[in-house]
């Protein structure tokens, strides 16, 4: 009987190690979830279409996005709102990015004329000339 025991004890800590591990797991990826995306990570995966394809932002505008890459997409712009620029004024920059997420927003929603205002607000240039570094 005392082997029975001490078996059951081990297969008992066994498993919650194993829940432990899983859920210690799950902690980091949620908080990695959290983090705000880099500016140059949400340049990349919002802005670049992968080859042969369109880019995030041209789908949403575009209106062929699903409801779920809509809310990636503001996801994105948000974590834009949560960074400092390289250069520039942080107040122009945060003016800037508002407008973005606001735009972004409202196609979420699906308000009137939102993807001409999301399409203005990230024009390119339109923040790049005050808050991009210079190339190296």
């Amino acid at each position: 009987m005392t082997r029975a025991l001490q078996l059951a004890g081990w297969s008992l800590f066994a498993v919650l190690a194993c829940g432990v591990v899983h859920t210690m797991v799950h902690a980091q990826e949620a908080e990695e979830a959290e983090k705000a995306r880099e500016i140059v990570d949400v340049m990349h995966e919002a802005h670049l279409a992968p080859e042969g394809g369109t880019s995030l932002r041209d789908r949403v505008l575009s209106g062929k996005a699903t409801a779920k890459e809509r809310n990636q997409l503001l996801d994105m712009y948000i974590s834009l709102t949560e960074n400092e620029p390289p250069r520039g004024k942080l107040e122009d920059f945060q003016k800037k990015t508002n407008a973005v997420v606001l735009a972004a927003a409202k196609v979420v929603v699906g308000r009137k004329g939102a993807e001409a205002e999301l399409r203005k607000a990230t024009t390119c240039a339109a923040c790049h000339k005050d808050h991009k570094p210079p190339q190296q």
